[in-house]
């Protein structure tokens, strides 16, 4: 016991000794900034291949003042630096400075793109998730003052169950019954669908029918011979 007591106060003595060199400090890089984050840090309902873009972060906390930026992930992924012009090349950037990233969404519906900014030794990711149903935009030309049916319009959607609604026109999944109701209902991927509406009574003139499902913005567009 003696002996385990002698050890004991031995190492207590050269732990004293040590001081705060027994547990060295951490050194912080001068080009390392504070920790930054973007708000969101997932954009998600993105129209496919939209440009997706962050909120602006002001860089802080780089003691030499400056420190190198780059960007990664999509190989539309871009930063810019306040006013500047978006870009892919590494560059510097300074204390103060506000960065903002960007890429392009992905094609499909339901898929995720991220970009990943680099400032010193810190990074944050932004990403962006496109919407579940994809959107569409039609056009068709027709007598005035008559009604006229769009041409069968595929959905491109993750299969589920979402609320459609319709402005200015009614639709129909069955070319039979058009409807101007709103409905929640399942939808498969490539479910068809028709817009119907009524051309304006002038030539030239423009109607617009919108239909939204789960939120997403489509048009069915007629012009008067």
């Amino acid at each position: 016991m003696q002996k385990i007591l002698w050890i004991l106060a031995i190492l207590a003595m050269t732990m004293s000794g040590c001081g705060a060199e027994w547990f060295p400090e951490t050194v912080r890089s001068p080009t390392t900034p504070d920790d930054f984050f973007f708000t969101p840090a997932v954009l998600s309902g993105v129209t496919p291949k939209s440009t997706a873009t962050s909120n602006a972060i002001t860089i802080a906390g780089i003691q030499s003042g400056s420190a190198p930026i780059s960007v990664s992930g999509d190989a539309s992924s871009q930063y810019k630096i306040s006013d500047g012009a978006f870009t892919k090349d590494a560059g510097t950037v300074n204390n103060t400075d506000k960065v903002t990233v960007q890429h392009t969404a992905a094609s499909g519906v339901a898929q995720t793109i991220t970009t990943t900014l680099t400032i010193g030794d810190k990074s944050a990711s932004f990403s962006s998730k496109t919407a579940n149903v994809d959107s569409f935009n039609f056009t068709k030309t027709g007598p005035a003052n008559t009604s006229i049916v769009s041409e069968p319009i595929t959905l491109t959607l993750v299969p589920g169950t979402y609320k459609i609604t319709i402005t200015n026109g009614t639709y129909s999944f069955d070319k039979i019954s058009f409807v101007d109701t709103e409905q929640t209902r399942f939808f498969n991927n490539n479910q068809i669908i028709y817009i119907q509406n009524v051309t304006a009574k002038t030539s030239g003139g423009v109607v617009t029918t919108v239909v939204t499902i789960d939120g997403v913005v489509s048009f069915f567009k007629t012009t008067a011979e």
